[in-house]
């Protein structure tokens, strides 16, 4: 079901759980508010759900982890607060996961390193207040962490060395402390690593330009 770009008003309704063979369920820049009903959980098919740019708002549900053929996640400018529920963990076929420019809030939840297939991340502009925990070491297919002008303390974790898939790696304006890890140095397909107006301190490793 593909709806982008309509002048599409209302609520997502909460009879969304009775088309439990859809796989797409796409509604891009339309006109959306309410908020996303606990129904969604009943999709156990879908592999994409795509909302963006609307003005979807309330929490999202713990449902989605019931979701578990999710491929792709796009929630991104709308008015989406509260927390990332740890249920996100069980989406063990998510591979995308874009929900910048809502009003999360909390932390990036530790299940995140469960995602084994994630290869993008892209949180930038939120208002979660958090660190990058150091189960992203677990995302061996990560190539995309995109997290610029949000919130991020604490210091880069050594464990996003083993991320060796990392190509863009963005985390600049936000609250980072503590070295730049060594650890970076391995990562041998990274093409862009943007990581100003930080904290950060010491010096540029060595092995970041071997």
């Amino acid at each position: 079901l593909q709806l982008d770009q309509n002048e599409i008003s209302g609520t997502i309704s909460t009879n969304i759980g009775v088309f439990q063979n859809l796989r797409r369920f796409s509604v891009d820049d339309a006109q959306l508010g309410g908020t996303m009903p606990t129904e969604i959980g009943l999709l156990t098919r879908l592999e994409e759900l795509s909302l963006g740019y609307n003005a979807i708002s309330g929490t999202l549900p713990t449902e989605i982890g019931d979701c578990e053929a999710l491929q792709e996640l796009t929630l991104n400018h709308n008015k989406i607060d509260g927390t990332i529920p740890p249920e996100i963990g069980k989406l063990k076929s998510l591979n995308m996961l874009t929900i910048f420019r809502n009003k999360l809030a909390g932390t990036l939840p530790t299940e995140i390193g469960l995602l084994a297939n994630l290869s993008e991340i892209r949180a930038h502009r939120t208002d979660l207040e958090t660190t990058i925990p150091s189960e992203i070491g677990n995302l061996a297919n990560l190539k995309v962490f995109s997290w610029y002008r949000g919130r991020l303390m604490g210091s880069i974790p050594t464990e996003i060395g083993n991320c060796k898939s990392l190509q863009y790696f963005r985390v600049n304006s936000n609250r980072l402390v503590g070295p730049i890890p060594s650890e970076m140095g391995g990562l041998g397909n990274l093409q862009n690593l943007m990581i100003g107006w930080n904290m950060l301190t010491s010096t540029i490793p060595t092995e970041i330009g071997q």
